[in-house]
């Protein structure tokens, strides 16, 4: 492992480096030296190259992720992560692949049921966990946006084209709430609720206007 120092995380040789049989190298025999699989899928820099792989979205390299996702540990993810509780996760999970385009990292099911009790996905280069509800288990009260009525936390997707990313979200089965537009502050955006309660964004910028284009589009908004 002395040649990790030198490996830059969003190197694609690197971020595919489980995919292979047996330790590679790039095309600088210098940076990597032999790394063992089994080591590279504990290190820390791994679960940052593997959300931020330029091949992180075809179905080859997600099935090999797959193969090792019970190595992943906690202290291995960002920092900062949206974690949501669902009605149904395994449909959840389905749903987001199809809506959004998430890849699947690990899930645990629980024992004896049909319920997960953790599952972890990549969409759009971050992270996003969730779980089914244990409401037996967590005072009796259901925390499903179902449950509660809804929810305040919309989840916000940035995109490079805002208008095929809402069209495959809404195809999947996605509810318009706030329809995709050009806004005041520069983005095409738009709101949507997934079919299990919770809330999406997806915005693209198109425009970088002023701060005082902002300001007036703004007060112009709030008056309408």
């Amino acid at each position: 492992m002395g040649g990790m120092a030198q490996i830059s995380t969003t190197h694609p040789t690197f971020c595919l480096l489980l995919v292979e049989a047996e330790p590679i190298k790039n095309d600088r025999d210098d940076v990597f030296g032999a790394c063992p699989r089994e080591s590279l899928a504990s290190h820390p820099f791994f679960m940052h190259s593997v959300l931020h792989s330029p091949h992180a979205d075809t179905p080859e390299f997600s099935a090999q992720i797959s193969l090792k996702k019970g190595r992943f540990q906690m202290s291995d993810r960002p920092t900062f992560i949206p974690h949501l509780v669902c009605s149904n996760a395994a449909a959840a999970i389905e749903f987001f692949k199809q809506a959004f385009g998430a890849t699947e990292i690990l899930r645990h099911p629980a024992p004896g049921s049909d319920k997960l009790m953790h599952a972890s996905l990549s969409i759009n280069g971050g992270v996003l966990m969730l779980n089914d509800d244990f409401s037996a288990q967590m005072g009796g009260k259901s925390e499903t946006p179902e449950a509660l009525g809804g929810t305040p936390i919309t989840l916000h997707l940035q995109v490079e084209n805002a208008d095929a990313a809402w069209a495959r979200a809404v195809d999947a089965g996605a509810e318009v709430i706030f329809p995709l537009k050009d806004q005041f502050w520069g983005d095409r955006y738009g709101i949507l609720r997934d079919p299990f309660g919770n809330k999406w964004s997806i915005g693209q910028t198109v425009a970088k206007p002023t701060a005082e284009e902002i300001e007036e589009g703004a007060k112009a908004a709030l008056s309408a």
